[in-house]
């Protein structure tokens, strides 16, 4: 799902880039006014506080005051002082819209709301406060109110970058991504320099797969803020789906510098290892992914899958049997504890493992292949080819499954059988070699030396380097076949 970027503007008063002071020839007035043009807000405070209690009490002593706390994250004694100065001056609309701005920064969305309905009252015709009041709306999922106040601040400002950003916000959570769209490549038209409209867009064109116009607009986002994590995680996340392991790794790694104890990031970066064939790297993350979180099963089926390719498949085992104690449920996981079982040669185990999945999960081809294959390995030949059977029926494109079945009727000295599961095989994956190799085996026990030898040249045709054996066995079957 693409998440919502909201982007709260910079505190905007009607009274300029600094807060109002009143007109007083005072030297501790004047002060103030420079103490808070120069954002020196401790000085600002100290100064006004004894005003506030050596002269009688102005409105703006209050409200400036407040600002100051504002301005220092001070938030509790900013409201407080806004409030008296709305106390001594009810329609001080600058002490108004602070109380709503702090109000909405606190998630109190039902009193900004009301605040910034009195603040739009009296001044209706700012852009920024139906903006806020949007976003106030948007936070207490009334997408209505909120779009009608977006579009009403839009009418007076048609090119407000943060109304068209909230609003393509707004859009994506109604999942309407070509309203949305259309307003995040506004907001880039009007301001190029908003990370986040670029990485919103981005966001758009990921859930869309179009994967390179994401790369791009979140490689812009991180241009603009470096310290971006969000933006690093998802364009590593186009790489992966792209199978370009090496920039999503690079792209995770600058996004774990950012954010070192955010565990998806470890896992994704494990991910990204694994698959890029650098299983020391994987289990590092994925462990490191296990401290920060012991119950994630992503992480423990991850480094069960490393180990398992690094043949330590008693760690393998280990880290599945925990990740089924966290979530029993897991099928992924009892089928790689079954595969593993599978490739240490516990056949009886691995049966033990998929016959309990398939319980829950009867309609996975993948289950009834693998427990076909174990029975295999355990010479029961008529149980393999009842669950290659299932496999087929549930798949009837499944060549793995006719290539195995070919394989019990060759045990079962069922020729005719064999051969024919070995043509179903080739039919849907004309490059099965061991297909062909194992067809020809039976072809020249039948003394069809030809069509064995056509055979043996098809296996050399399509065999990898790891079937280097069968490859040197297939072309002495040749050379001794051939005089």
């Amino acid at each position: 799902s693409i998440m919502a970027v909201l982007v709260l503007s910079a505190l905007l008063f009607s009274s300029g880039t600094y807060a109002q002071v009143v007109e007083n020839p005072g030297l501790a007035q004047k002060q103030v006014q420079e103490y808070l043009k120069n954002k020196q807000w401790d000085e600002a405070i100290k100064t006004l506080t004894e005003l506030i209690e050596w002269e009688q009490p102005a409105p703006e002593f209050y409200y400036n005051r407040g600002y100051a706390y504002q301005n220092k994250g001070m938030d509790s004694l900013a409201y407080l002082d806004f409030s008296k100065a709305l106390e001594l001056k009810p329609n001080f609309i600058d002490a108004m819209t602070g109380n709503a701005l702090i109000s909405l920064k606190n998630n109190a969305y039902s009193v900004a709301i009301s605040e910034f309905s009195k603040v739009i009252a009296l001044d209706p015709s700012n852009t920024d406060n139906y903006t806020f009041r949007g976003i106030a709306y948007f936070k207490k999922g009334d997408y209505e109110h909120a779009l009608t106040d977006y579009s009403k601040a839009l009418k007076l400002d048609p090119r407000s970058a943060e109304a068209l950003n909230n609003r393509a916000a707004l859009y994506v959570a109604k999942n309407d991504f070509d309203n949305a769209l259309r307003d995040f490549t506004s907001v880039i038209e009007i301001d190029p320099s908003k990370p986040s409209a670029f990485s919103g867009r981005a966001n758009i064109y990921r859930q869309r797969q179009s994967y390179d116009l994401a790369i791009s607009d979140y490689g812009k986002a991180i241009a603009l803020n470096p310290n971006d994590t969000d933006s690093y995680y998802r364009r590593a996340k186009m790489y992966i789906a792209q199978m370009n392991w090496g920039r999503a790794i690079s792209d995770l790694t600058d996004a774990i510098r950012l954010k070192p104890t955010e565990t998806d990031y470890y896992n994704e970066r494990g991910n990204a290892y694994y698959s890029n064939n650098d299983h020391n790297a994987a289990i590092m993350d994925f462990s490191r992914a296990i401290q920060l979180d012991p119950r994630s099963v992503y992480a423990l089926i991850g480094r069960g899958l490393a180990y398992a390719k690094k043949g330590a498949y008693d760690l393998a085992i280990a880290d599945y049997e925990q990740a089924r104690s966290i979530d029993s449920t897991n099928s992924v996981v009892v089928h790689n504890l079954a595969n593993t079982y599978y490739m240490q040669g516990n056949y009886d185990r691995a049966l033990t493992a998929l016959s309990n999945i398939l319980k829950t999960d009867s309609t996975n081809k993948e289950l009834y292949y693998n427990r076909g294959s174990s029975y295999y390995r355990l010479n029961n030949y008529d149980k393999a080819l009842a669950d290659f059977n299932k496999a087929i029926n549930l798949d009837s494109t499944y060549a793995s499954a006719y290539y195995n079945r070919g394989l019990c009727y060759a045990k079962l000295n069922s020729f005719e059988d064999a051969v024919d599961n070995f043509n179903q095989a080739i039919k849907r994956n004309p490059t099965h070699a061991s297909a062909y190799y194992n067809k020809g085996v039976l072809l020249e026990k039948r003394g069809l030396t030809k069509l064995a030898v056509e055979c043996y040249e098809k296996f050399l045709a399509f065999a990898t380097p790891q079937q280097d054996q069968l490859i040197e066995q297939a072309r002495k079957r040749i050379r001794e076949l051939s005089h």
